[in-house]
């Protein structure tokens, strides 16, 4: 299946679109793999990636990070968002969170060091990041209290302090009968469900897929065959290169395309608008009307948030 690739020139500029014959062999395998049962999916994303090529966002899917890639002709018939860095401009609270969290240690670091090396990686390995800066050696109940300092400094503030652009509620609000939406992260129900309660955007997501969901996080496909497989049960003849998803990280894209899904990558919410705008002409309805999700989807959402406790990773 050929891929469109748009790479950025000087300026910020779009360069030249052009079809990648690497890209699009990777999407050939993609789409193999998004055919195949969810376990067997699983482990064929395992055969197809050898060990040491699943390293975050500094692996070697990140030659492409600029890229937008898609399918040439396949129709849109869901819309997924990640969260952090995409649909809610957080990361900015989630660096000073840590940076807060960090202070007992008696270390820091500079924001665009954080954007460089903390931004898609777990909290625990964020947690363990800033202990080796200090000098200590970290150990579980080390990096589990760094954790828990930083998710208390975050959650005191985010339902406070975040917002989503008032242009993409309106899109979500507008077109949430029309075509399936969802929300895959890797942060934990506390950090993403309220927001949305919050901005009156729950009751529009058919699937909210968080990081206490999966075994494996971002870079893995597995979020995004998790959200696959939720949406089918509403939608059985849904295919993976039907999903546009919408992702800020490497190891976000990474892991969407993994699952065979069709990927606009973005640098920060504010491009989030123009870009549903550019892709609205491209979705495609599913089904003539896409009914309210179930009381019982979003009860059991919000049960999640109130009773999730476990460390999470996020992007």
């Amino acid at each position: 299946m050929p891929v469109l690739t748009v790479t950025r020139a000087a300026g910020g500029q779009p360069a030249e679109p052009r079809t990648n014959s690497l890209a699009a062999g990777h999407s050939r395998r993609n789409t193999w793999i998004a055919q195949l049962s969810l376990p067997a999916r699983l482990r064929a994303w395992r055969q197809t990636h050898p060990l040491g090529t699943d390293r975050g966002p500094k692996g070697p899917s990140s030659i492409a990070i600029h890229w937008h890639v898609r399918s040439l002709n396949a129709p849109i018939r869901a819309v997924l968002f990640d969260f952090d860095g995409t649909l809610a401009d957080s990361e900015r609270l989630h660096y000073e969170s840590w940076l807060e969290a960090a202070s007992r240690w008696e270390v820091s670091v500079r924001w665009q060091e954080y954007q460089d090396r903390l931004i898609g990686v777990s909290d625990g390995k964020a947690s363990e990041f800033f202990l080796m800066r200090a000098g200590r050696v970290p150990t579980p109940e080390l990096i589990e209290l760094g954790q828990r300092r930083k998710r208390r400094a975050y959650r005191e503030r985010s339902l406070r302090e975040l917002e989503i652009d008032a242009g993409v509620r309106r899109w979500i609000l507008s077109n949430h009968r029309r075509v399936p939406i969802g929300v895959v992260s890797s942060s934990l129900p506390p950090d993403v469900v309220p927001i949305l309660q919050a901005r009156g955007l729950a009751r529009c997501m058919r699937c909210v897929v968080c990081g206490d969901d999966v075994r494996r996080h971002k870079p893995h496909p597995e979020p995004f065959l998790l959200a696959l497989e939720k949406l089918r049960r509403e939608l059985p003849v849904l295919r993976a290169t039907q999903c546009l998803v919408f992702e800020d990280s490497a190891s976000g894209v990474r892991s969407a395309s993994s699952a065979g899904m069709t990927v606009h990558r973005i640098r920060a919410p504010s491009e989030l608008p123009a870009a549903l705008e550019e892709w609205t002409a491209r979705i495609h309805a599913a089904i003539p009307s896409v009914a309210e999700p179930a009381a019982g989807q979003v009860r059991a959402a919000n049960q999640s948030a109130a009773s999730a406790a476990v460390p999470g990773a996020r992007s």
